[in-house]
């Protein structure tokens, strides 16, 4: 399990070439550790806000 920075939930680790989970990043949730990352949908989120960003 790792804990995304960007939408700030937890997620199990998929192993995709798109994600992101950091080896010496740690955030705590309920006591209890878990490494940060950055989820798929971090990605798409970020891409559909540049694109109503540009069509502005």
């Amino acid at each position: 399990m790792y804990y995304c920075l960007i939408c700030q939930k937890l997620h199990v680790v998929t192993k995709q070439p798109e994600e992101s989970v950091f080896l010496t990043g740690f955030v705590f949730v309920d006591n209890t550790k878990y490494q940060a990352g950055l989820c798929l949908a971090s990605d798409a989120e970020q891409e559909e806000g540049e694109e109503r960003a540009n069509a502005s």
